[in-house]
């Protein structure tokens, strides 16, 4: 279960930053699979989490048991490798293979980068947390990734199947920034703010 019993923090998802992560990290990295940047995705949005306060991609993150998974970007990745199996709007297919290519020869079908990524649809520090991904994780396997997410307390703390609390990603993370933590609840409180007054009158 969820250490927190606080409401889960939701973000929004932006397909645009999906993309250029994807095409970063094939574009520096061997062997990108749908695991290994599954996992990728997951250590960069940590890492921009616990030091500015919010995530890059705005994804659902939920407890598999190959480690924390970004839900929404693994359907676009699914579909991209296996087409017609989701209901995935076309347009952000047709954004991936405009910078993506997915060689199918291989036992497990990998993205390759067809151009260099889109760096404008990403802030400063998202490319930071881009190039310390690729810096600490890049060359490992996908076993090696499930290993050490395995090790995560957004893993760990979180029950089989479920939706991972953001908070967690800040547990035992002795760098991460104290303001940023501030800055993640307060987005919290606005878009429960928001969320109660656009709510209808009974």
């Amino acid at each position: 279960m969820n250490a927190s019993s606080k409401p889960l923090i939701r973000f929004k998802f932006d397909v645009e930053k999906l993309v250029a992560a994807l095409c970063f990290f094939a574009s520096r990295t061997k062997g990108l699979d749908k695991l290994k940047a599954a996992k990728l995705l997951y250590f960069a949005d940590k890492y921009h989490l616990v030091k500015y306060g919010r995530p890059i991609l705005g994804d659902t993150y939920f407890r598999l048991d190959y480690g924390p998974v970004p839900s929404l970007s693994l359907d676009i990745m699914n579909e991209a490798v296996s087409p017609y199996r989701l209901d995935i709007p076309q347009e952000n297919l047709e954004l991936l293979k405009e910078y993506l290519k997915v060689d199918l020869e291989k036992r497990h079908p990998l993205f390759e980068a067809k151009t260099q990524p889109d760096l404008d649809v990403l802030s400063e520090s998202e490319v930071e947390a881009l190039q310390e991904t690729v810096k600490a994780y890049g060359g490992y396997s996908g076993a090696r990734l499930i290993d050490l997410t395995h090790r995560e307390a957004s893993w760990k703390k979180t029950g089989k199947n479920e939706q991972i609390d953001y908070r967690l990603f800040f547990e035992g993370e002795n760098n991460a920034s104290p303001e940023a933590l501030e800055y993640l609840e307060s987005f919290r409180e606005d878009t429960e703010l928001v969320f109660a007054l656009s709510a209808p009158v009974s």
